[in-house]
């Protein structure tokens, strides 16, 4: 994971784990309160909060405010990815607690001047592997009809590596093969024949 996950300001709770603004699920262990800017100390923690939120209304009434870091970050990751350095679809995923798993994707357009969220899911664990491909599908989709190539030298990995990396990383059991890092950033005929036993 990147180091480019930000901290958020907590608005809402699925259960016992945190969301932003948008939805979006935090990291529960890394709550932590809102305090005043140490930059400007008559600036409340309240007030920070709402430097923060786009929707100020999400904030209420409340009198406590808490921060948390992202669980996902396409872009700021920037791990998978599908299309060329100017145009392209990104993704993350990560696993709740509670065993569901987030599948996020954001699109970044240079030619169109716009980065926008592309589809953020969560999950069962049973279904993460399908839902992961129909984003790619979907991303495939789009350059298609943006005249966008993929290219496989410049992100170093096929369209497929996030599909095949949630593929790898959720299977638990005791006898799955290892595979090198090459192997699941592009594929390999031995990684086919363990989707068609896992799929």
């Amino acid at each position: 994971m990147s180091s480019d996950y930000n901290y958020q300001i907590v608005v809402g709770w699925d259960g016992k784990i945190p969301l932003d603004e948008h939805g979006h699920h935090l990291d529960p262990e890394t709550l932590r309160p809102v305090e005043p800017s140490r930059f400007r100390p008559l600036i409340s923690a309240r007030q920070v909060a709402l430097n923060h939120v786009c929707k100020r209304e999400l904030l209420g009434n409340r009198r406590k405010f808490q921060w948390a870091k992202e669980l996902t970050n396409p872009y700021g990751a920037l791990e998978y990815a599908v299309g060329n350095g100017d145009d392209f679809h990104c993704f993350d995923w990560a696993m709740l607690p509670d065993g569901r798993v987030v599948l996020h994707a954001t699109v970044n357009s240079e030619t169109g001047c716009f980065i926008q969220g592309a589809g953020y899911e969560v999950v069962s664990k049973e279904d993460a592997p399908n839902v992961a491909c129909g984003m790619i599908d979907n991303a495939i989709d789009w350059l298609g009809w943006n005249d966008v190539r993929h290219s496989k030298k410049g992100w170093n990995q096929d369209p497929y590596y996030f599909y095949r990396s949630v593929v790898w990383h959720l299977d638990d059991s005791p006898d799955k093969p290892d595979f090198s890092w090459r192997q699941v950033r592009m594929g390999s005929k031995r990684f086919s024949k363990y989707l068609v036993k896992v799929a």
